[in-house]
């Protein structure tokens, strides 16, 4: 359930496929200043999105925050609780070793810890990619009809 819920909700186009089917979301910050234990001066844009569970059929919503480097733009991390378990399991996904692959970005490692505590950590050998597609492929939908009338 852990790696479903990882790849169906903790990603960055998870993120945005929750927002575009109604999800809660605010900025909480742009440009933060990471904590003083950290070895650089890395900023964040921390997003807060509040969606149902993808991976559980309870209904259930989760708050999660999403924080974003805000020199490269990429996910560094999603930060949230879990209520699913007594006591309750605080959980970060951290995502780095980004690299290019066909025009985008992807994560060559993947750790998730849970109170602190390394649970999983999944790094890539190689990621195949299909080319990146023009968007303007998918401006005029066939079944939308025309505009023009």
């Amino acid at each position: 359930e852990q790696l479903v819920e990882l790849f169906s909700s903790d990603t960055a186009e998870a993120m945005l496929a929750g927002v575009k089917e109604g999800a809660a979301i605010e900025l909480l910050g742009r440009r933060v200043l990471a904590g003083r234990d950290q070895p650089t001066e890395i900023r964040y844009d921390i997003f807060e999105v509040s969606a149902p569970v993808r991976s559980s059929a309870s209904g259930r919503e989760r708050l999660k925050r999403y924080f974003y480097d805000s020199a490269t733009a990429l996910l560094t991390s999603t930060h949230y609780i879990d209520e699913a378990f007594s006591p309750r399991v605080a959980v970060e996904i951290s995502f780095s070793d980004w690299k290019q692959q066909n025009g985008s970005a992807y994560p060559y490692r993947i750790d998730r810890k849970e109170n602190g505590h390394s649970v999983f950590s999944l790094t890539l050998s190689s990621i195949v990619a299909l080319p990146r597609q023009d968007s303007t492929t998918f401006a005029q939908s066939p079944l939308r009809g025309s505009q023009e009338e």
